[in-house]
């Protein structure tokens, strides 16, 4: 186990206690694995942080961050194409292992169909600079302007890419 993971199952176990382990344990047999929106509310926890205790309390926390299967992203796909993308709680039921939030959020920001995934250009750069000026960090109001790019991938194309750009006295010149 990496140094990394002992400190995150450290940090989740110190937000529960026994009888919160207990409790937890006690709604997922009463309520089911997929309540999870309920279990956190009875709780006070997250969502998230319940269904990770869960699985490591149970001995499954390797599925709590394993990658996303073809089968998964095509089950996920099937569904929100017939159903539409809403009631993630739902959705999360046919998968197992997998909550209403990560389903939300692989969707939205990789499954979707009005995701990009091509390379970017030179046009899309200078309007994410362009808009960073304008709107500084607040990734989801430029993305109303980014036809097609969600607003992490924007954050993601600055942070990695763009910011060290501006820098470069050539590019500074296009803007």
């Amino acid at each position: 186990m990496t140094p990394q993971r002992k400190k995150y199952i450290r940090k989740t176990i110190t937000c529960f206690n026994k009888e919160l382990d207990s409790q937890l344990l006690t709604l997922v047999k009463e309520l089911g694995e997929t309540a999870w929106s309920r279990i956190s509310k009875i709780l006070g926890k997250s969502e998230i942080k319940c269904h990770k205790r869960y699985l490591e309390l149970s001995d499954r926390s390797h599925i709590a961050n394993a990658p996303w299967s073809k089968e998964e992203d095509e089950i996920l796909t099937k569904i929100v194409l017939q159903n539409g993308a809403r009631d993630w709680t739902g959705i999360a039921t046919a998968l197992s292992g997998r909550i209403g939030k990560q389903c939300r959020e692989r969707w939205h920001h990789h499954l979707s169909p009005d995701v990009i995934k091509r390379k970017w250009t030179l046009d899309e750069d200078l309007l994410i600079i362009k808009l960073y000026r304008e709107f500084n960090s607040r990734w989801s109001e430029m993305a109303k302007y980014v036809p097609g790019r969600t607003d992490n991938q924007i954050k993601n194309r600055y942070n990695s890419n763009l910011k060290k750009r501006c820098q470069d006295k050539e590019f500074a010149s296009m803007l």
